[in-house]
């Protein structure tokens, strides 16, 4: 099935006139800062693709006259009730129905201009969960397309909402609301449900318009979120603290559920934790713009007084106390270790490097085929052999399980072609592993504050490739969604590159991330520019290998002998920055059906091999067009020479290719039959050689 993202259902309803935002797949927040400011178009889009955005979830920004009433409620009868009631009330218009967390319905609804986000009494049902219907208005969005924090894709009930136009959507009035709210209420009361909290209104108290109040969720990741409270762990012990921070995640998730398990992971290792406590103060803490609420600010303060630094011994090198041990003296008369490699002459041992190719070149393909050559033993791209064979841990963040399987059959097909065998198989099994992280957050760093910082993953990804025997190599694929940060930014790309070299020094391994090139990289005559990569200049600058590919253009395939319609199959690929190797000869490759990449011998071809060649060609032309029609020397240098001319050489070059082939018996001249003088004819029963 085809990834749902911002580059296919995100056009398609931007298309239709909603207003787009890309979403981090398997999350519900926003993968973009200031989103509330995104304007409607297209060329948002694009502008969102461009910045590596292509295939993030498509989330929607709801305005001043498209809602969203979130039905969350657990129980299958009740909330089918409550859509067919929906469907009555706006009987003259389409009601399509997201479906993330099933029976838990959303549907997007067309609004009159001025309504505040709303919500039902909450009841809590007799397995302990929290049950309610929202409206959602303006300022707020929703996962549209794309993978559920459960991993399962969203899907749509009752009309796709890509096909539908916001003017199509049924028409939803406050009045609307509080009959299903009433409704919603009633049903839950006959179930016997307890009511925890009651209705509330944005920026509403008591029917007092409360603007003074209001304070919008801040603009931080969930990766920041966690980080902050790892700060202040220590003082999940405090009854105060304890509520604050509840009263916070509260006010910064809406209420969500995602933020009471925040809170509720937060205090598990307390002496006095209670998850019914925690259950039964939940719902308390509903906001009340009576007064100013508490707000992730709070989190963040605590942290900032009493938090203690998680990363700081990250962070800090090792620095010898005795300055004898900095001197020199530890390497005169020693000889220098020599160079370790993973593929000898390409790729040296205990790197951190990128591969770096536009999208759609083959990166994946690439890195997995290295990925098996180095475990199985086996000659990469059939021109450089691997001496020792051994473990890799290859990540991918953007293709499911079916897809990688599907391109390793490929690559296993063709391999075996060039001789993989079940010797070179059985090593592949024991050393190479495989994980597929779509839709899942597989940021390695995240924005904390000022700073970024190394999430949960980092460690995992080390815990991983530690377990794997010999772990020589670790592909991270790719960059754009291992990094939370800035990638423009000099100091946050900086950091990445660090903690690369964190999981590097912590495993031993050469640590390869495949990312995007930069537009002025997109052919292969800027293979050897260290500067092809995307972002900021220290993801160059940072890494000691750097490996460049990049797709023939049709400009650049004559210079090969190639046809320029069949350019997109040849890709190019060479090691732009080596710190501890010379350059090497650029490799091309032939994408082979499903995608691999397969080494070809292709040589450029110099000026004078082409006109060589377009002469011959010419020549051979003459031939089939005198057997089609003999002619005067005249007619054949002014009818098909020239700049315009059929044989794409000067009339000049058509006089001397005619002398050329009458010298060697190729043509003749006979009289005319009529009018006199003499007309070119092929040779009789000779054939034609260049």
């Amino acid at each position: 099935m085809m990834a749902q993202d911002i580059e296919h259902e995100g056009r398609d309803l931007a298309q239709r006139g909603y207003t787009v935002i890309p979403i981090r797949r398997g999350a519900k927040r926003p993968a973009i800062d200031k989103w509330q400011k995104t304007r409607a178009g297209t060329d948002v889009v694009d502008q969102f693709i461009e910045s590596g955005h292509g295939e993030d979830s498509v989330g929607v920004v709801l305005t001043d006259t498209l809602g969203a009433l979130d039905i969350d409620c657990h129980d299958k009868d009740i909330s089918r009730r409550l859509y067919a009631a929906l469907q009555d009330l706006i009987w003259d218009g389409k009601a399509p129905a997201r479906v993330g967390q099933a029976p838990k319905l959303l549907v997007p609804l067309h609004t009159s201009t001025g309504m505040r986000k709303r919500k039902s009494a909450i009841y809590v049902d007799s397995q302990g969960r929290n049950n309610a219907v929202e409206f959602l208005a303006q300022g707020q969005q929703f996962v549209a397309y794309g993978p559920h924090p459960s991993g399962k894709d969203y899907t749509w009930k009752h009309g796709d909402l890509a096909s539908i136009d916001p003017a199509d959507l049924g028409t939803i009035t406050p009045e609307d609301i509080d009959t299903l709210f009433r409704l919603f209420e009633d049903m839950a009361d006959q179930a016997g449900w307890t009511k925890a909290s009651d209705r509330t209104e944005s920026l509403h108290a008591g029917g007092v318009t409360s603007l003074e109040n209001y304070r919008p969720p801040h603009d931080v990741t969930d990766a920041e979120v966690k980080h902050y409270l790892a700060q202040i762990k220590h003082l999940n012990e405090d009854h105060d603290t304890w509520v604050s921070v509840g009263m916070a995640l509260y006010h910064q998730y809406d209420g969500d559920m995602q933020g009471f398990d925040l809170w509720d992971d937060w205090s598990q290792d307390a002496v006095n934790y209670d998850y019914s406590a925690l259950r039964h103060r939940w719902p308390t803490f509903a906001v009340d713009l009576s007064r100013v609420p508490t707000t992730f600010g709070t989190i963040r303060h605590i942290a900032n007084e009493h938090g203690k630094a998680v990363l700081d011994a990250d962070r800090t090198p090792d620095v010898p106390n005795q300055v004898a041990a900095l001197s020199v003296a530890r390497w005169v008369g020693k000889p220098a270790p020599a160079i370790e490699w993973i593929v000898p002459g390409l790729l040296p041992a205990k790197v951190v490097g990128s591969l770096v190719a536009p999208g759609g070149t083959g990166k994946s393909f690439f890195s997995l085929q290295l990925g098996l050559s180095v475990a199985a033993g086996f000659p990469f791209l059939g021109q450089y052999d691997v001496l020792d064979a051994g473990g890799v841990l290859y990540i991918n963040t953007e293709d499911d399980e079916d897809e990688l399987h599907r391109r390793w059959q490929s690559v296993v097909e063709q391999l075996e072609v060039e001789g993989l065998d079940d010797r070179f198989l059985d090593l592949a099994k024991e050393h190479f592993h495989v994980a597929a992280m779509a839709g899942k957050d597989s940021r390695l760093v995240a924005r904390v504050g000022s700073d970024v910082a190394k999430t949960e993953l980092v460690d995992k990804v080390i815990k991983t490739a530690n377990a794997i025997p010999g772990c020589k190599l670790i592909i991270l694929d790719p960059l754009a969604r291992l990094f939370g940060g800035d990638e423009n930014d000099q100091a946050e790309a900086t950091r990445f590159v660090e903690i690369l070299e964190y999981v590097r020094i912590k495993t031993g391994a050469t640590v390869i991330v495949p990312h995007h090139a930069n537009k002025a990289a997109m052919r292969a005559s800027g293979l050897l520019d260290q500067h092809a990569s995307r972002g900021a200049a220290a993801l160059t600058d940072g890494m000691r290998w750097q490996g460049n590919m990049a797709r023939m253009h049709p400009d650049e395939a004559p210079d090969y002998g190639v046809d320029p319609k069949e350019a997109k199959r040849y890709v190019a690929f060479s090691v732009a920055k080596g710190n501890t190797m010379s350059g090497i000869d650029t490799v091309w490759m032939e994408r082979q059906p499903g995608g691999v990449l397969k080494a070809i011998d292709l040589e450029e071809v110099t000026p004078a091999d082409r006109r060589q060649e377009e002469r011959v060609e010419a020549a051979e032309r003459i031939v089939e067009i005198l057997r089609d029609e003999p002619m005067t020397q005249r007619q054949l240098r002014t009818q098909y020479g020239g700049v315009d001319g059929e044989l794409g050489v000067s009339r000049d070059t058509v006089e001397g290719l005619v002398q050329l082939l009458l010298r060697e018996g190729k043509i003749e001249k006979r009289d005319a039959t009529r009018g006199g003088g003499q007309l070119l004819h092929p040779a009789t029963s000779r054939p034609v050689s260049e």
